[in-house]
C-alpha cells in the first residue's frame, strides 16, 4: 500500500449492489434521488403527499407502481439502496 493513500476518506458510499461517488453524493445536494430515474420520477407525481417517503404511505405513487408492474423492484431497490447511502 503506498503511503499516500493511508488514512485517505473513502471517496465511495457502499451499497449492496456497488459503490455511490463522493461526486454524486455532493451532485444530490438538494434534490431528490428519483431525478435519476424517469420511472419513478413520473410515479411520485402520483404520490398523495409532497414528502412521501416512497416506502410505507398511503396512496403513493411509486408503491402503486411498484404493485401493477409499472416499476421493475430491481429499479426500486436501486432507488432505496441509493437513498440510503446518501447523507441525510
Amino acid at each position: 500500500i503506498a503511503p499516500s493513500s493511508l488514512n485517505r476518506p473513502s471517496r465511495t458510499a457502499s451499497l449492496s449492489s456497488g459503490t455511490v461517488s463522493r461526486a454524486l453524493a455532493t451532485a444530490m445536494v438538494g434534490r431528490d434521488v428519483s431525478d435519476l430515474f424517469p420511472d419513478i420520477a413520473a410515479l411520485v407525481l402520483e404520490c398523495r403527499f409532497y414528502d412521501c417517503s416512497h416506502r410505507d404511505e398511503p396512496d403513493c405513487g411509486v408503491l402503486k407502481g411498484l404493485e401493477s408492474g409499472k416499476l421493475a423492484k430491481s429499479r426500486y431497490d436501486s432507488y432505496l439502496a441509493i437513498r440510503a447511502a446518501l447523507p441525510t
